[in-house]
């Protein structure tokens, strides 16, 4: 009996040494986890982006689809190039209803700023200021039938998250003014506005 309780008392005592050990295991893995995606910044590295941006118009909304390829250097600021395009419908009631839709791009210079990168969330601040080209592009034959170049300037606030070493997760606010345009029927204010973004960052951080 006396040998069966000291078993008892044994088997208890390794259970719960067991059990803390898995603990521990655990909360180092989470912390390994954790220290290795919120490693000290590099003062230098490289990104490329991909993101969608709901276009809000005046007269239409549709999707700007984009990207762009960043320097990062003192481990807060940021230049590189982004391309957009415009992948909605902007329709002309004015003249030639149903004939003519409207397209535009733009592309340029792309420079930020971002706080802490030693946490998860970091704060950023962008401006993407570039040349953009409007146009009106017939259905049937895809002519162009009037188009010009623009200024375009996009300032932003936002927020990084970084859920991989190599990879960030970014949302944003900003604003769109255009100048510039000289087309029949539609003006710079068309196109100016409140833009959301989202975007997936890859790269070296």
């Amino acid at each position: 009996m006396k040998i069966g309780f000291f078993v008892l008392i044994m088997m208890a005592v390794t259970g719960q040494a067991l059990s803390q050990a898995v603990d521990s295991l655990a909360v180092d893995s989470v912390k390994l986890r954790t220290k290795q995606i919120n490693k000290p910044a590099r003062k230098y590295g490289v990104w490329v982006a991909g993101y969608v941006e709901p276009a809000y118009l005046r007269q239409a909304n549709g999707v700007n689809l984009g990207g762009g390829l960043s320097f990062l250097f003192r481990s807060h600021y940021h230049v590189g190039a982004y391309g957009s395009v415009y992948m909605g419908d902007y329709n002309q009631r004015l003249i030639f209803p149903n004939e003519f839709s409207m397209k535009y791009s733009h592309a340029g210079l792309w420079a930020g700023y971002k706080t802490t990168l030693e946490k998860p969330f970091q704060f950023t601040f962008d401006a993407r200021v570039g040349q953009g080209k409007v146009f009106w592009e017939r259905r049937d034959n895809f002519y162009n039938m009037f188009e010009d170049y623009a200024l375009f300037v996009q300032p932003s606030a936002g927020c990084d998250y970084k859920f991989l070493p190599f990879a960030i997760l970014h949302g944003e606010v900003g604003y769109r003014l255009v100048k510039g345009l000289d087309i029949p029927e539609i003006s710079d204010d068309d196109f100016s506005g409140l833009t959301l973004n989202v975007m997936i960052k890859i790269g070296l951080f």
